[in-house]
């Protein structure tokens, strides 16, 4: 939400398709922020919460598009997941701790998102088991204690 690191994250981002995994998704207000300020296309996008309540609300909210200022930020009548589907934007949805995520050998992603939910982690032990996620890994893939 920091325009510099907006700013950091549009530079750098692999050429797609990309592949992203967001932990303590929530309600997925962070992927429609990503919609909204045009930063994916062609993308897989996990979003992952170990709250059921929040993946039932993300999933219904995200596919219905309750999201309402896309496409520029003009209100608009039909779904976000037009939008999506013309940009190539595929969401999921998970329940799980993301630890045990880490050990059921998920998918790796080029970005990993974990917006606001850092701090609730030890670190620095969690870093490299949440940084397993990832394609750039290259440390220890001893992850499988939580």
């Amino acid at each position: 939400m920091n325009k510099d690191v907006f700013a950091a994250l549009k530079a750098n981002l692999p050429k797609p398709p990309i592949h992203i995994i967001e932990i303590g998704a929530g309600i997925g207000t962070m992927f429609t922020r990503l919609i909204e300020w045009r930063l994916l296309t062609n993308a897989d996008y996990l979003a992952l919460d170990e709250m059921d309540e929040n993946i039932a609300y993300a999933s219904e909210w995200i596919r219905n598009g309750q999201s309402q200022q896309l496409e520029g930020g003009t209100n608009r009548t039909e779904s976000d997941s037009i939008a999506r589907s013309e940009r190539g934007i595929s969401t999921s949805f998970e329940r799980a701790d993301v630890f045990d995520f880490i050990q059921t050998n998920p998918p790796k992603s080029d970005l990993l998102i974990a917006h606001a939910v850092l701090d609730l982690f030890p670190l620095p032990e969690s870093l490299p088991k949440l940084f397993s996620l990832t394609n750039l890994w290259r440390g220890s893939q001893s992850t499988s204690t939580a």
